[in-house]
């Protein structure tokens, strides 16, 4: 094999891996929103009441805007886009939607906005989801077994407070 043929074949391979390389950069570079939620106290603060507080943070690289949150409940019918299936929930409304006391926000790379919540008598046993909706229309949610830990959480600190 010549210099030449021994040339080609590099800049053919290398060629081919920038190319891969180029798509799958390409592919991941968008914008991706990370939740996550506690119960508890704020510090100082004289009430002692307590609060739930869901922080959603912007973990890629471009900017998000954030247009509301939403909590899914078991039981109800809810269609599942992103991934092409019918996920079955039952109830008569699905969802609800929590207000955004900051209103729509756009998170840039790194940005987070939290929202607290005095009232949060909609986390009980039957709580499938909580989660926030970008301006294009995906859904964000809170992963499964953080989830199960704030449910656990305001469950006793509804007991605890009674």
């Amino acid at each position: 094999m010549s210099l030449d043929g021994i040339l080609g074949v590099i800049g053919a391979v290398t060629g081919t891996i920038a190319i891969g390389w180029n798509f799958v950069r390409d592919l991941k570079d968008s914008g991706k929103l990370r939740i996550d939620a506690i119960v508890g106290k704020l510090h100082p603060n004289p009430t002692g009441k307590n609060y739930l507080a869901v922080t959603i943070t912007n973990v890629g690289r471009r900017p998000v805007l954030v247009k509301g949150m939403f909590t899914l409940r078991k039981g109800s019918w809810h269609r599942d886009f992103l991934k092409f299936r019918v996920v079955k929930y039952r109830s008569v409304f699905p969802y609800s939607v929590l207000v955004l006391k900051q209103g729509p926000k756009m998170l840039k790379e790194g940005e987070e906005q939290t929202e607290l919540f005095e009232d949060f008598s909609f986390v009980d046993e039957k709580l499938a989801a909580i989660g926030a909706i970008d301006s294009g229309g995906r859904e964000w949610k809170l992963k499964g077994k953080r989830l199960r830990f704030v449910v656990r959480e305001a469950l006793r600190e509804a007991k605890e407070s009674v």
